[in-house]
């Protein structure tokens, strides 16, 4: 049984480098038109019509969600669209990466159905690597068991770094060399990046994730718990 993919992205006042990371994703693909491809939009977007005329042209089945703007970053996007994904795999990316590798979709089945037991996969990203997951691939069986794609408490900043904690704690995290997307890197920050990374939200994110160690070894063990489970009734 083949397994199926998701693309999601949230993105915002980035249309040309959107469909540009876009473009690569479904370009390096073997067979493009298996991917369910699902994009959030924000109604109050000064450059939503440019999103409008040019993801269609692009990928005609992409499905836009559009909304008011849920959170100051991608966490809660994400969570959003995350609910409405089909696929068994669901690949994240944001309107900054680019990907490199030639028929990722064959690889990111290849490398799933090779680790059974892990539930969080993280390619490299010719910036941190394996160093620290910046993007992920997710097994359905993480969203079905936490609720969640991201903790919720989130913005942006430090999402990433709990859900690797997490996966780390309950050894379901897996790295994926073999994969890149690239994350490229603004030499000039834009409205988006800014948006995110005030210095005050750096420090608020940084208190909640130091704050979250109890949280975090407590799903941990319930993702151990709900596998273990799992494997004793096959």
């Amino acid at each position: 049984m083949t397994l199926n993919i998701t693309l999601i992205s949230p993105t915002r006042c980035r249309p040309s480098t959107f469909a540009d990371a876009l473009g690569s994703a479904l370009n390096m693909a073997r067979d493009p038109k298996s991917l369910e491809v699902l994009v959030r939009l924000d109604y109050d977007d000064q450059r939503l019509h440019e999103y409008l005329s040019r993801v269609p042209m692009l990928c005609p089945w992409a499905r836009l969600v559009i909304g008011p703007r849920l959170t100051v970053g991608a966490a809660a996007p994400l969570n959003d669209l995350v609910q409405s994904a089909r696929g068994d795999a669901i690949v994240c990316f944001s309107d900054d990466n680019k990907f490199l590798t030639p028929r990722w979709d064959d690889e990111v089945r290849r490398v799933l159905e090779n680790n059974p037991k892990k539930l969080i996969f993280f390619p490299k990203d010719n910036y941190l690597d394996e160093k620290q997951a910046t993007n992920f691939i997710v097994r359905r069986k993480w969203v079905e068991i936490m609720g969640f794609l991201l903790p919720p408490q989130f913005n942006h900043l430090y999402a990433d770094t709990w859900v690797e904690d997490v996966a780390k704690k309950a050894d379901v995290l897996h790295y994926m060399p073999e994969i890149i997307i690239q994350h490229e890197k603004f030499a000039n920050p834009d409205l988006t990046m800014i948006d995110t990374r005030l210095g005050l939200q750096v420090a608020l994110a940084k208190v909640l994730f130091d704050a979250s160690l109890e949280e975090r070894n407590n799903y941990a063990a319930i993702i151990k718990r709900e596998l273990s489970g799992i494997e004793g009734r096959t």
